[in-house]
């Protein structure tokens, strides 16, 4: 992760853009919402989240460019197990109805909302 840029922080809802991959023909970005929640708030789990944060923000980035941009979809769960330092994340998409009626832009481009928004749930593992 470049120094200096954004964490996805826990219990705390975030709007992600995704850049277009064919500037040319489809000169419009997507945004998504995203956010990561937590069963177990313990002192333990927020220190692995906390360690990981930016390893979980970068797998959460490649998972919804994928999404976002693929003609096939991902499923509507994701499952990331890390057996070392021992947390799942698990990705449910859903329909982002919210983001449906909202317009977003970037300066003058106007940005797609997604089609999905997507809840993560970070767990310690046993």
């Amino acid at each position: 992760m470049r120094p200096g840029s954004y964490m996805l922080e826990w219990n705390r809802t975030h709007l992600l853009f995704i850049p277009p991959l064919d500037l040319v023909h489809d000169p419009s970005g997507t945004v998504v919402q995203v956010c990561i929640r937590s069963d177990h708030e313990d002192g333990d789990t927020f220190t692995i989240f906390t360690v990981e944060q930016a390893s979980i923000t970068m797998a959460i980035e490649t998972l919804l460019v994928g999404h976002v941009t693929a003609l096939h979809k991902l499923p509507e769960c994701v499952i990331i197990e890390e057996i070392v330092p021992g947390y799942t994340l698990t990705g449910v998409r859903k329909p982002w109805k919210y983001g449906r009626g909202k317009t977003f832009s970037l300066g003058t481009t106007m940005l797609e909302p997604a089609e999905h928004k997507w809840i993560f749930r970070f767990e310690k593992s046993e």
